[in-house]
C-alpha cells in the first residue's frame, strides 16, 4: 500500500502535463508536437500515470478518444496541480530575481549602526519592495524564534547550527572620563599604566566574560555591567567606571576631551564581527546582497 501511495505522487511530474495536452489537443500526436517531445514519450506518459494509479483515464480508438469518468476528475485535478506549479514557479523566480516583502535584521547597539542604516538604504533602492525591519537589540534573540532573516554579533560567537560570515574586526579601546580619573588621585599620565588602572570601578557589556584580562597577568571583574555598548559608553561619560568601547564610538569624545584613552600604544584590542543567519549554505538573494553589502562599508571604513 505504501508503495502505491508513493508512485501516486508522479502525477506531479511530466505525465500529468502529458495528459492534460493530449485531452486539450485531442490526440497524442498533436499533445506531442505541442510540448515538443515524441509521440512515444507522451503515450508512455499516459501509460505509466494510469498504471501508477490503477486506472484508466482515456478510452481511444485510432479515430477518437474519450475521458473516462475518473479520467475527467484526474484532468481537472491535474490542471490545478500544473496551474499550482506554475505559480510556485513564477513565485521562486520573483524572490530570486527581485527580494520583497518583509525583511529583519538584528544588530547591537554599537558605532556601526549607521554603516547598516547606509546598507540598508541602498538596498531598498536597489529593491523598492523590500521592507526591511531594523532591530537594535539589547539582548541577543533566538533568530528563529523571532523570524530574523540575519543579525549582526560582535565578539566571539557561541557554537550554533547558525551560518557566521565574518565582516571584519572591530577595533577598541580602554577609555574613563578625566572626572573618574581625578577622583581617584589619578592624573593622565597614569592612564598608562595598568596596575593603576585597574584600581578603577569596570564597566562591562554583558557579552563580555565576568574576568577580563586587562594587561598580562593583570585581570578585572566589572562593577556595572550593561546590555549594550551605548548604556556603557554612557556610564562611562558620566564617571561611572572605565571601559572597553569601539574607537569609532568613543573617538569624538575623546577628541574633545570628555573621555581619555588608557593604556594607549600599550596593545591593539579587536573583536571579530559577524553576521548570522538560519539559512544554511542557501541565504535570499536580499541576505546574500545585505551581508555583502554591509562587508564593503565596513571595509571602505577602515
Amino acid at each position: 500500500m505504501l508503495v502505491r501511495k508513493c508512485k501516486t505522487m508522479d502525477v506531479l511530474r511530466p505525465q500529468a502535463r502529458a495528459f492534460v495536452a493530449v485531452v486539450q489537443h485531442g490526440s497524442v500526436t498533436s499533445a506531442a508536437e505541442q510540448l515538443g517531445v515524441s509521440k512515444s514519450t507522451v503515450s508512455q506518459a499516459l501509460k505509466d500515470m494510469e498504471e501508477n494509479f490503477g486506472i484508466r483515464l482515456l478510452n481511444r480508438t485510432t479515430r477518437q478518444q474519450s475521458l473516462t469518468p475518473i479520467g475527467e476528475r484526474l484532468y481537472h485535478r491535474c490542471c490545478e496541480i500544473l496551474r499550482s506549479a506554475t505559480a510556485l514557479e513564477s513565485d521562486v523566480h520573483e524572490y530570486l530575481a527581485e527580494p520583497s516583502g518583509k525583511f529583519t535584521i538584528a544588530a547591537p547597539q554599537i558605532a556601526i549602526t549607521a554603516k547598516i542604516a547606509s546598507t540598508l538604504s541602498i538596498l531598498c533602492g536597489k529593491y523598492p519592495q523590500l521592507r526591511p525591519n531594523l532591530i537594535l537589540e539589547e539582548k541577543q534573540s533566538d533568530l528563529v524564534e523571532h523570524k530574523i532573516d540575519v543579525a549582526i554579533r560582535l565578539g566571539q560567537l557561541c557554537d550554533s547550527e547558525l551560518k557566521a560570515i565574518k565582516l571584519g574586526d572591530i577595533r577598541e579601546i580602554y577609555c574613563a572620563s578625566p572626572e573618574l580619573l581625578a577622583g581617584h588621585g589619578l592624573t593622565r599620565r597614569d592612564a598608562g599604566c595598568a596596575e593603576s588602572v585597574a584600581k578603577l570601578p569596570f564597566i562591562a557589556n554583558s557579552w563580555q566574560s565576568s574576568r577580563i584580562e586587562l594587561f598580562r597577568g593583570i585581570e578585572i571583574s566589572p562593577t556595572i555591567v550593561c546590555s549594550c555598548s551605548v548604556a556603557a559608553y554612557e556610564c562611562t561619560l558620566r564617571g561611572a567606571g572605565f571601559s572597553r568601547l569601539p574607537e569609532a564610538m568613543a573617538d569624538k569624545a575623546i577628541a574633545d576631551g570628555r573621555l581619555c584613552q588608557l593604556l594607549p600604544g600599550s596593545f591593539e584590542l579587536v573583536s571579530p564581527l559577524y553576521a548570522l543567519h538560519p539559512f544554511g549554505n542557501l541565504p535570499p538573494l536580499a541576505v546574500r546582497s545585505f551581508v555583502e553589502g554591509l562587508r564593503s562599508a565596513l571595509k571602505s571604513s577602515t
